[in-house]
């Protein structure tokens, strides 16, 4: 029987709606192209629970201790291309890592963020911007890591098996086309899912939320301030309405038009009208303020409160909510925020995921290195240990007879915030050393020039 062939090549493809470059993989069409733009960029800019949740991952990102490690610990080789990339990374860079980590954070919002990798030429400090470098070994290392607006976006440039190889934009002010090829970008996203360059954002979920959340303010603004300014009514004679009616009567009722739509309750206040009356002496122009009596038949707060808890639901974020209200708990909150920070380490992981597949190992390639002992980035641990979780652990071991040596105390001291003497010893070795020092019995006499 004849052995068949192996094929290497594809077959199928994702099935991702692509038309002209542009991905329409969205139902509904209200939140696709610039529609859904400007919703994202009202979601985040003016939505006070969005833009705390947003400012937390971002705070608490920054105070994240990002590292690069050897591939082999105690390779000298491995240590140097580690330090190399280190430099590179948090030390030579136009721009900050920190400020780099917010901006690629930028992805959560949108679903996916684009930077260009720029490179310089390590050459030492000089006028040239450019090439600028606090280093001068003649390696090349990163300029900067430069953001391409999600804004900006025109459409994408896939190859036959629908693989993004080029972000295409038109950025202000300028608009001039720009092909921004993946060979010297890197592209984070919130979620692969038929290998849709745009992600998915982590607002999706509370778009329906936030909608309503916005109406129902929008409506709650409009009515205190009629319940507080009274209703404007303005009554005038039936022929003004007439479609014959003359033309300074139709500039009458235009100006009544406008001035009843305009009332305030604010500094710049007031009307001033004529006096005109009919035959029977009744006015023929009146401006009257309706009022509203009792209470409203909806609670529009307890509405609102509800849009804003399913909102921060959809993003694991609703332990922000924990002490507005008069439920809640403290070990709730701390089960919940707990919870929100695996998620949270979760997508800094992947950061490093993009960087360690991508970035690195490209540097390594235009220095004439090899990837195959590449470092790599890691992000270190998110939550801080509570001193009394911290007593009740170290209780439960030392009841167990377990002992530590003086590295182990060090690092529970470095929980702690407790200093560490630099100078301290294993109090085994203190005990020997003491006992060492301690004079013993002996009955010889010390010889003549000895000194007692």
């Amino acid at each position: 029987m004849a052995k068949r062939a192996l094929q290497f090549g594809e077959i199928g493809k994702t099935g991702l709606p692509i038309y002209s470059g542009v991905v329409d993989d969205e139902p509904l069409s209200k939140l696709t192209g610039d529609l859904w733009r400007k919703a994202v960029r009202d979601m985040t800019a003016n939505d006070a629970s969005i833009r705390s949740m947003l400012f937390l991952v971002e705070m608490i990102a920054r105070q994240v201790e990002w590292q690069i490690k050897p591939f082999e610990e105690e390779n000298a080789d491995d240590e140097e291309l580690a330090l190399f990339i280190r430099q590179c990374m948090f030390e030579d860079m136009q721009q900050t890592w920190q400020d780099t980590v917010a901006e690629i954070l930028s992805s959560l919002p949108w679903g996916w963020s684009w930077f260009e990798t720029v490179y310089k030429r390590r050459g030492g400090i000089s006028d040239d911007k450019t090439q600028n470098s606090r280093f001068s070994d003649g390696r090349i290392g990163w300029r900067k890591w430069a953001i391409r607006s999600q804004e900006s976006l025109t459409r994408w440039e896939f190859d036959n098996w629908d693989e993004v190889v080029a972000m295409v934009q038109t950025p202000e002010p300028d608009f001039e086309e720009r092909i921004i090829p993946f060979a010297k970008s890197l592209h984070f996203r919130t979620s692969s899912h038929k290998q849709n360059p745009e992600g998915a954002s982590v607002l999706r979920g509370a778009y329906r939320s936030w909608f309503f959340k916005s109406n129902i303010e929008n409506i709650e603004g409009i009515g205190i301030e009629r319940d507080l300014a009274g209703y404007p009514v303005v009554t005038c004679p039936p022929e003004y309405f007439k479609s014959d009616a003359s033309a300074d009567q139709k500039a009458i009722l235009n100006y009544l038009t406008d001035l009843v739509t305009k009332i305030r309750r604010d500094e710049s206040e007031g009307v001033v009208m004529p006096t005109q009356r009919d035959e029977k002496g009744n006015d023929v122009f009146s401006l009257t303020l309706l009022s509203t009596g009792g209470a409203r038949q909806f609670d529009t707060s307890a509405i609102i409160d509800r849009y804003d808890s399913r909102m921060l639901m959809s993003v694991m974020a609703d332990f922000l909510l924990l002490g507005t209200k008069t439920t809640g708990s403290y070990a709730l909150s701390d089960t919940k925020f707990r919870a929100f920070l695996k998620a949270l380490k979760t997508w800094l992981d992947s950061i490093c995921d993009t960087v360690n597949r991508y970035a690195i190992p490209r540097l390594l390639a235009l220095n004439g290195k090899t990837s195959e002992r590449a470092p790599y980035l890691e992000c270190g641990t998110l939550e801080e240990i509570t001193l009394k979780d911290l007593g009740s652990f170290i209780d439960v071991l030392v009841k167990a007879g377990v002992t530590f040596n003086v590295e182990e105390q060090a690092y529970l001291k470095g929980k702690a915030n407790i200093p560490v003497d630099a100078t301290s010893t294993d109090p085994g070795e203190e005990t020997k050393a003491n006992d060492e020092d301690e004079p013993v019995d002996s009955d010889e006499e010390p010889a003549a020039d000895e000194e007692l």
